[in-house]
């Protein structure tokens, strides 16, 4: 089990050459023990004659990398910047701007943007194949909504639900922040509809279902609503607001970072184990022309 480092010395010292991350990097992977992706048979030769080392199935012969079907995959950056990349986006306060980490581990700012990208994208993974069980509280709100925009929805808002889950309602130990299509929105935003999408995509079918929309419901009994306040702000004060394109995946990492928080789970173990078992995504794929 990783340590969560501490400071930017602790991380140095642990993750510092490349050497360490690969073993870290091997327990993030398989961390069960090796794993054939081919054929599922779990006895390798290591091959070590290389800077990075080939496990050799000894079934099939098919030689896996640490870094293949990973978020570092195809990367040209040293693991030990990926891990301090990892640091960063864990600590608690304040996010990680591409910006401040193409400064802090010495690379372009494309490249700092593509990284954090792909962590974004495999914590994305995740959060789609998790669906929210026990008491779940949902509550609607918007992003970039303009204070005088109107019954109607403004063009640069993006209507959003935001839910909480938990054991019973009143600690919440997990959170979701998901926009809503827009073929699921009517003229005036979020909808009974809309409630429907959100309830069969992110809501577990027995799970105890409560939704304020459409009801009258005092502000301070919308207990999911905070955290998207929370979020807005962490977005404004790192990244100095956001378009849609890309607003989801960071919603994606302020809930997983949220939830690790009211989970008191270990961020930097959790997300250090996603990216070792998560595939990655290309540049090309990530600034594609939406549809």
């Amino acid at each position: 089990m990783f340590q969560m480092p501490q400071s930017l010395e602790q991380m140095n010292e642990e993750f510092g050459t490349e050497e360490s991350c690969i073993e870290h990097l091997i327990c993030c992977k398989w961390p069960n023990g090796f794993l054939c992706p081919r054929c599922g048979h779990t006895s390798c030769y290591r091959i070590a004659s290389r800077r990075m080392p080939l496990f050799q199935c000894t079934s099939c012969h098919y030689q896996a990398s640490p870094t293949s079907g990973t978020v570092m995959e195809g990367s040209r950056t040293p693991l030990c910047k990926w891990f301090v990349a990892l640091h960063y986006m864990t600590r608690p306060s304040p996010g990680t701007s591409a910006m401040f980490l193409s400064k802090a581990i010495k690379v372009t700012y494309k490249t700092a943007w593509l990284m954090l990208h792909k962590i974004r994208y495999a914590i994305g993974l995740q959060d789609a194949e998790t669906q929210l069980c026990g008491f779940v509280h949902v509550d609607k709100a918007s992003y970039a909504r303009p204070d005088l925009s109107g019954l109607f929805l403004h063009p640069r808002e993006v209507p959003v639900f935001v839910a909480t889950t938990s054991p019973e309602f009143e600690h919440a130990h997990a959170v979701k922040i998901k926009i809503v299509p827009k073929e699921w929105l009517s003229p005036t935003g979020i909808d009974r509809t809309s409630v429907t999408w959100f309830k069969e995509r992110h809501v577990q079918p027995d799970a105890t279902f409560f939704c304020t929309v459409g009801k009258y419901t005092h502000r301070t009994e919308k207990r999911a609503l905070p955290y998207h306040k929370m979020a807005v702000s962490w977005i404004n004060l790192t990244f100095r607001g956001l378009g849609r394109r890309h607003l989801q995946a960071y919603l994606n990492e302020f809930c997983f970072m949220i939830g690790s928080h009211l989970r008191q789970s270990n961020p930097f173990e959790s997300i250090a184990r996603l990216c070792g078992s998560s595939r990655t995504i290309t540049y090309r794929n990530l600034t594609r022309p939406a549809s």
